[in-house]
């Protein structure tokens, strides 16, 4: 195992249908690099080495099942999915907004029942007097990305369909394959050593001390002792050490999340990491 990404904002993880880990990074330092300053997205092969590497202007571009999109410049990019960085047009639909509020309900249902990926966001445009807020409509048909602009004053409430970015290090997630807390199997909490006795400024004890803990990958066991902090009073039943409940508020960082971890099958290597801007890759044995 070892520190891949060291970042000062929390990192951003996206895995292709090709099986290609997308990490988004900013302002950070790379293993065996110097430091990059602003917005980098690396791409990971099945053995978790860096195949290729994109770093966007100063514009903002958001991932969306594996596509990045500027739904302000209104263009998209592939380059997650196939190694393209060039600047692909959203066809727009009603920028001029012509279209009566019953042509654009109709319009916004229509795309809805049969687009497989599309969202919503709020945008503005300056007039002569003032900023116009409405709603762009962004979604996938005939094999490319549209949007659809909507001034109604009161808009269609619809659940987006895809994925904006499938993190896979986040906490309390149940989805299949996308792991970060402290119930997965393969991270055991096995003791924590009580070294002293603080208090918080409102009077609350806690302990300071050690939590050893094993990552069980296969056959193999990683030991990791880290520093942590221990609330003296309260219960929590799903946060558990060797078996036994804890205190309430055990560990300080990553909502009450010690340690992050992400396995995939499909997949030669596996991510760990105890901070949400820092990337460990735990590279298996050839």
């Amino acid at each position: 195992m070892r520190l891949l990404l060291d970042c000062d904002k929390d990192l951003e993880q996206y895995m292709t249908i090709q099986n290609n880990l997308i990490v988004g990074a900013s302002d950070c330092k790379l293993l065996n690099e110097g430091r990059i300053s602003g917005k980098i997205y690396y791409k990971f092969d099945s053995l978790g080495n860096i195949t290729a590497k994109y770093k966007p202007s100063e514009s903002d571009e958001i991932f969306f099942e594996g596509y990045l999109i500027n739904v302000d410049e209104n263009y998209y990019r592939t380059w997650a999915l196939d190694g393209d960085t060039l600047k692909r047009k959203i066809k727009t639909y009603n920028e001029n907004f012509n279209l009566d509020t019953i042509k654009q309900s109709d319009f916004v249902r229509k795309i809805y029942e049969k687009a497989d990926f599309i969202f919503s966001t709020d945008c503005y445009i300056s007039t002569n007097t003032s900023l116009k807020k409405f709603q762009k409509v962004i979604f996938w048909d005939n094999n490319k990305w549209n949007a659809f602009y909507d001034d109604r004053k009161t808009h269609q409430v619809f659940k987006s369909k895809g994925v904006v970015a499938n993190r896979l290090v986040i906490s309390d997630s149940t989805v299949k394959n996308v792991l970060g807390t402290h119930y997965i199997e393969d991270i055991q909490y096995k003791y924590f050593q009580k070294s002293k006795l603080r208090r918080y400024n409102s009077g609350r004890e806690f302990w300071e001390g050690f939590l050893y803990t094993n990552i069980v990958i296969g056959n193999d066991t990683l030991k990791i002792k880290k520093f942590f902090f221990i609330d003296s009073d309260g219960s929590k039943k799903n946060i558990k050490i060797n078996g036994k409940a804890v205190r309430d508020s055990l560990f300080k960082v990553l909502k009450n999340v010690p340690y992050y971890y992400y396995s995939n099958p499909n997949n030669k290597y596996q991510l760990f990491t105890d901070e949400p801007f820092k990337l460990y890759v735990i590279k298996n044995s050839v």
